[in-house]
This record gives structure tokens, C-alpha cells and sequence, in this order.
């Protein structure tokens, strides 16, 4: 099936050398409702796992998960499926990331 996750990736904090220590994670209930607060730290890792990465949303004709997985690892990206036929894509270099982003939609499949 169509799980959400990067392929082929894991966190991995060890080479980030990142440890998530008591308190970095803070559970409670308010009002009934769950709130889940995360510590600057946990944010600032958030963040920079995420950098060079946006959001693709596909249009037309529909395209293969398979197909669009084969067709991002031959550019060297990677790819998270996040439903809707929309996804994320991470970019190896800035500069693949800045000429993804100027150059608006793309054309992968002509």
C-alpha cells in the first residue's frame, strides 16, 4: 500500500547527534482536548530536517506512486506521499530546491 513515510529513510538522531531528554516533550490536557508542546530544540531539529523541502501537489492526469518514486529518485530527491495525491519532496542541495521553487510548476510527465 501507500504508507506515509520517506522511503528508505529513517530518523536517524545519532548522526545529528540529537537525544530527546525529559522535558523536551510536554503532554497535557486542556479543556478535554490533548496539547502536545515541543521544546525550541525539538523545533529547531524539526526544522532543519525539513529544510529544502516543499509540497507537490499533483495535477491532471493521475500518476502511479511507483512511477512518481522513480521518476523523483532519478533526480536525486526524496519523496513522502501525504495523501490527496500531494506530496513532499526533499531536495539534496539548495540549489536544486531554489530552481524547483523559481521555476513554479513542472512538467515531470509529458
Amino acid at each position: 500500500g501507500q504508507g506515509v513515510g520517506f522511503e528508505n529513510k529513517k530518523l536517524d538522531t545519532k548522526d545529528d547527534g540529537f537525544v530527546l531528554l525529559e522535558g523536551d516533550v510536554q503532554t497535557e490536557v486542556v479543556d478535554g482536548i490533548s496539547s502536545i508542546s515541543f521544546s525550541g530544540k525539538v523545533h529547531a531539529m524539526r526544522e532543519k530536517s525539513m529544510n529544502r523541502t516543499m509540497v507537490i501537489k499533483l495535477l491532471g492526469r493521475k500518476v502511479g506512486y511507483n512511477a512518481l518514486i522513480n521518476k523523483i529518485y532519478a533526480l536525486k530527491k526524496s519523496i513522502m506521499n501525504i495523501k490527496n495525491e500531494s506530496y513532499f519532496a526533499k531536495f539534496q542541495d539548495v540549489n536544486g530546491f531554489m530552481k524547483a521553487l523559481a521555476k513554479g510548476p513542472q512538467v515531470v510527465f509529458g
